[in-house]
């Protein structure tokens, strides 16, 4: 039989650090998987979640480079000029709401 590619870590958990609390409560709550496997899928989805943000963060800022804005009109409450945008005259369903 082939010899298993096995390496042991220890975790140790300060249970007067609420972050180390939540996490052990998590753990000791958890039943669908051992705790080796869950500590294993919380650290691998950290890694991947992060490298993905990494990433959209670097191609926001690459597609962003050189670019300068024009020059915007101020923005009112109520505008009393031409050269003023009023709030009341800007399409804020973009965010959602």
């Amino acid at each position: 039989m082939a010899k298993k590619n096995i390496k042991a870590m220890y975790v140790r958990f300060n249970l007067d650090n609420p972050q180390h609390r939540k996490a052990y409560d998590s753990l000791m709550a958890q039943s669908e998987f051992s705790n080796s496997q869950a500590i294993v899928n919380a650290v691998a989805d950290y890694y991947e979640n992060r490298n993905i943000a990494d990433r959209i963060v670097a191609a926001v800022e690459k597609s962003l480079s050189g670019f300068v804005p024009k020059s915007q009109p101020p923005v009112s409450e109520n505008a009393t000029s031409q050269s003023e945008i009023s709030l009341a005259d800007i399409d804020f369903d973009f965010l959602g709401g």
